[in-house]
């Protein structure tokens, strides 16, 4: 009876879960596929808050906003084997060729693929498409599927699991990220969480230290999601669950049971960053 009680519950939350979550049409041209069962999946921040309620917005003291912007791309290789996983972040502000655009931001590839470059009403799908094709030609890899995780997306996981440890050499004051924490060891959620990730002004290399943070960060909320604690407590992976489907986007074709099962690694450890 147990068992079975335990699989309805888990079947209901997973359909609950997947019924939240955003479907996009973000794979456009990308490379000849040529490894196979390999997966490439390019993840994306957004600092899009359209979804965010009026007391997240009163106490992220912002304004409800739909963007294009793209504030974090990283693309997630993972071997069908199980070999260890690369993660490779792109810098926002390198200068790259987007198609149809010549020399440009990294970041305006999605800005301008969703507006043709200012002359059309936004299209965001066209953005994330340019964006796809984009990195991909950077890269030279087949871009598989497609996640996005808007500005809301780590202010709610962190509250949803109570928190995320963090390790700062020096304490960190800064107005324009809002970030304000001391020396050595804090929990961090909501606010504070996400002007961590935000931070680049008082970093010594600005966005590349950002980027490392990010790294950082999503280390330890991938240990903290798959710690005991929240995986077998049912209120909690509920509101884990209202967290992560509120505030991302993947492509019509991923199943988020093949996602979590391609990025588990990463709460192991067993994932490179570069």
């Amino acid at each position: 009876v147990m068992v079975l009680l335990a699989s309805g519950l888990m079947w209901f939350l997973y359909k609950d879960f997947t019924g939240n979550i955003g479907r996009v049409n973000a794979i456009g041209k990308t490379a000849d596929d040529i490894d196979g069962r390999d997966q490439n999946i390019l993840l994306v921040g957004s600092d899009d808050r359209s979804t965010a309620s009026d007391a997240e917005l009163k106490e992220l003291s912002t304004t409800r906003v739909s963007s294009n912007s793209t504030d974090t791309m990283m693309l997630v290789h993972v071997p069908a084997d199980g070999r260890r996983a690369t993660a490779i972040s792109f810098p926002r502000d390198a200068y790259v060729e987007v198609p149809g655009f010549g020399r440009r931001k990294l970041n305006s590839a999605y800005v301008n693929g969703a507006t043709d470059g200012g002359r059309a009403e936004a299209d965001p799908d066209k953005g994330r498409q340019l964006l796809v094709q984009t990195i991909s030609e950077l890269s030279g890899l087949h871009i598989d599927h497609y996640v996005e995780v808007d500005l809301l997306g780590f202010y709610r996981i962190t509250k949803a699991v109570g928190g995320v440890e963090i390790c700062l050499n020096e304490a960190q004051q800064e107005k324009d990220s809002g970030i304000d924490l001391p020396a050595g060891k804090s929990t961090i959620e909501g606010k504070q969480a996400l002007a961590f990730v935000r931070q680049r002004k008082g970093l010594p290399r600005g966005d590349l230290d950002r980027i490392v943070r990010q790294q950082y960060f999503l280390g330890a909320t991938f240990r903290k999601v798959t710690s005991l604690g929240v995986l077998t407590n049912p209120i909690k992976l509920k509101r884990l669950l209202d967290a992560v489907g509120s505030s991302m986007r993947m492509d019509e074709d991923l199943d988020p049971l093949q996602l979590a099962r391609q990025v588990r690694g990463l709460a192991a450890g067993n994932v490179e960053f570069k």
